[in-house]
């Protein structure tokens, strides 16, 4: 049977059924009390005699047993008898058609009517018209964190034709179930009783306000796609039968170039747009600066319903305040925080649809950037298949399954409610991808801190992703590319490192590290690149040449221009815009930001290209047994046949150096290292740099930045010596 109680419908505006989720022998009893009148009644109801908790309800012998819990006693009466009162902690038995009163006094809107019916027929409402009823027929629940909201909203549904199903009760007898936005459904203590198969359909808090107001402005009732739960957009799309999926452009994963202003397309190429998936219902996203990250995304991603976005506070604020995990857009969840050492420098962006996970990552901040600096890009689309788990492809699923819930403990002090939240967003995410087509490129993770013997990724995963994947391998005599935004101040020890791995070569290593160097070309840009007419010169500042203390050979010898490949659209500007400064022409030259290595055998018929956030140092890699100290992610991938390495080659970002200039010093070639200017300061808001930073996307201070790097250079003619810019200078 199935308990409810009527109330007084002169308050409701027509009948008010509260249906009780009391059943024989259950564990815990219904409370009734000032809080559910208020959500049955609304404003009208305001009885401050009603405690919060005024009674206690169960079943108990098929009958309905009341229990007084409140300060003042209630009052019930057998059907054609008396009222009595029950004073605190005295309880009685009710049967159908017994009253209760919740105020010894009895004023409108205290008292019940009991009612004891089958189940089936319990739940059903009597058929109303929708124009003056928007919620008949509905049972809906409230699973709201404001209770406020939940009790003005569930006066509403009650006093238009709906019946409110209580928030401890049975949610199989609710048609809907109304959530926050940003609540994770599995967490809601009804659900989790029941299969998701037999769950409501879950709305979020806008649906109850925008169905009411629809239907009493003269239009019909919104259908039930209409401000749709984030979990229920899941489940609709699990429970729709798949479409065949066509081949897409990124079926096979591989790097990209970033399109950008005024640059030609090509095949090889992707802008932020293409790279959205059509049907897109939840998105995962890596990046520094939380405000600049979220407002860019939002202004470019608002179609995307469901949102997590991990952003790391950079520069660092004083104190190191703790993270947080915030709402600032329906269904838009933003989680910021620092780290005591190291940041979350990762750029990865998740994609999900009906039929597919769209995996991307580079180097690019998720700002803007993308649009700006020249940058590489790994996109590959995997397919959902029902049971497919992501350790089914260790080297690919069972890693981005780990980074992911490494991404929810990240920041210390993220209370665990919050980590539990981000954890659930990336396992469903994960949800029956497949991604059995990752066999020819392996994910590559850094995850520094964490319990000594834990995986914390870096170069010893590079080189055991690429024995998983059965990489080829390349011999001493091939060349190896390497393309960064950073460089630290390195050793040859580290770069032989890294040389060894990429080569896959075995064995000991030489005693002279510079002879398991090999072929290593390292771009970074000249002076001459960055002050030509037309270049981006403001991305200067986004960059960091290597380090002064790296090792004499290695820069004189190893270090080439880092000239972006760059075509700009034809034809080009009318001659009336030549003499118009570099920022109102079409298209600027950009300057390399992106994160690539490129290794392949001497006659050009295999090879290994690294794509990622990881820039070519002991910070982003680790050395030897030290682990990485930034957090990070990039995909390796092979070549094996001299059609595949052309490729790879092609999508490399920026142009190789002529095999004849390896071997020259930087004089003989002519290059001069485009080291940025500072003012004696090197980090925090103050630093010439950071102040310069937080121009970088304002064209408009093009030229005052290409003046202010000739004067600094000019005061610099040796690009190793010690000058400085005068403190606080910009």
């Amino acid at each position: 049977s199935q308990w409810s109680l009527e109330g007084d419908s002169t308050l409701a505006g027509g009948e008010s059924r509260l249906v009780l989720p009391c059943t024989e022998g259950a564990a815990s009893a219904f409370d009734l009390g000032r809080g559910r009148l208020f959500a049955a009644y609304g404003k009208v109801f305001a009885h401050s005699t009603v405690s919060r908790v005024q009674c206690s309800l169960s079943v108990e012998a098929g009958s309905l047993r009341v229990e007084s819990r409140g300060q003042n006693p209630t009052g019930i009466r057998p059907a054609g008898g008396a009222w009595r009162l029950l004073a605190q902690q005295q309880h009685s038995l009710l049967n159908d058609g017994d009253e209760l009163a919740l105020d010894k006094m009895r004023k409108p809107g205290t008292v019940f009517t009991v009612r004891k019916r089958p189940r089936e027929a319990a739940v059903a409402a009597p058929p109303t018209p929708a124009a003056a009823a928007p919620f008949a027929g509905l049972r809906v629940m409230f699973g709201l964190r404001s209770a406020r909201q939940a009790e003005i909203q569930a006066g509403a549904i009650v006093r238009h034709g709906g019946v409110v199903v209580a928030a401890d009760g049975d949610a199989a007898a609710a048609t809907h179930l109304v959530l926050d936005h940003a609540r994770d459904a599995a967490t809601h203590p009804a659900l989790a009783a029941l299969p998701a198969s037999s769950w409501p359909r879950l709305h979020t808090e806008e649906w109850a306000p925008h169905r009411s107001s629809a239907v009493h402005s003269g239009g019909a009732a919104p259908p039930d796609e209409h401000d749709v739960h984030p979990a229920q957009r899941l489940r609709d799309a699990a429970a729709a039968p798949p479409p065949p999926a066509p081949p897409t452009r990124f079926a096979v994963g591989t790097a990209w170039l970033n399109l950008l202003h005024g640059e030609a397309p090509s095949g090889r190429h992707v802008t932020y747009s293409e790279l959205k998936p059509d049907g897109c219902v939840a998105a995962l996203f890596t990046s520094l600066f939380p405000d600049r990250a979220y407002d860019w995304l939002r202004s470019n991603s608002a179609e995307i319903g469901d949102v997590l976005i991990i952003a790391d506070r950079c520069p660092k604020l004083d104190g190191n305040p703790p993270p947080t995990l915030r709402e600032r857009d329906p269904g838009w969840l933003l989680l910021e925080g620092q780290r005591t050492s190291g940041i979350v420098h990762c750029s990865l962006l998740l994609f999900r649809t009906p039929t597919s996970l769209r995996v991307a990552l580079g180097g690019t901040n998720l700002d803007g950037q993308i649009h700006l600096d020249r940058d590489s890009l790994f996109i590959q689309d995997f397919p959902l298949r029902p049971g497919a788990k992501p350790s089914d492809v260790p080297h690919f699923g069972g890693r981005l399954q780990t980074f992911l819930e490494y991404l929810s403990g990240v920041y210390k002090g993220l209370p665990l409610c919050d980590v539990d939240t981000v954890r659930r967003k990336g396992a469903a995410l994960l949800a029956d991808v497949d991604f059995a087509s990752a066999r020819m490129s392996a994910l590559v993770t850094c995850m520094p801190g964490g319990p000594a013997g834990q995986n914390k990724g870096g170069w010893l995963e590079l080189r055991d992703g690429l024995r998983q994947m059965g990489a080829p391998r390349l011999g001493r005599d091939g060349r190896i590319e390497v393309a960064a935004g950073h460089f630290g101040t390195n050793q040859p020890e580290f770069v032989a490192q890294m040389s060894r791995t990429l080569r896959r070569e075995e064995g000991p290593p030489a005693r002279d590290a510079m002879d398991d160097v090999g072929r290593v070309f390292m771009y970074h840009s000249s002076r001459r690149t960055v002050l030509a007419a037309g270049s981006n010169c403001l991305a200067v500042f986004r960059t960091t040449a290597p380090g002064k203390q790296t090792h004499e050979r290695l820069l004189n010898e190893h270090f080439f221009d880092a000239i972006p490949k760059f075509d700009p659209v034809r034809p080009p500007p009318p001659p009336t815009l030549q003499g118009l400064p570099p920022s109102l022409q079409p298209a600027l030259t950009p300057i390399l930001h992106g994160k690539a290595m490129l290794a392949t055998s001497a006659d050009g018929t295999r090879g290994v290209m690294f794509v990622g956030s990881q820039n070519f140092g002991q910070t982003a890699w680790g050395f030897g047994n030290s682990q990485p100290g930034a957090v990070e992610i990039g995909v390796v991938l092979q070549a094996n046949s001299a059609a595949e390495v052309a490729a790879l080659r092609a999508r490399f970002p920026v142009e190789l150096a002529p095999d004849d200039d390896f071997g020259r010093t930087r004089e003989e070639r002519g290059y001069v290292i485009a080291r940025g200017p500072t003012n004696g300061i090197n980090s925090g808001p103050d630093s010439l740099q950071m102040q310069w930073r937080s121009r970088c996307n304002d064209l408009a201070q093009l030229e005052p930045c290409r003046e202010m790097l000739r004067e600094w250079w000019n005061m610099n003619g040796d690009e190793r010596g010690p000058g400085q810019m005068p403190n606080g200078d910009t």
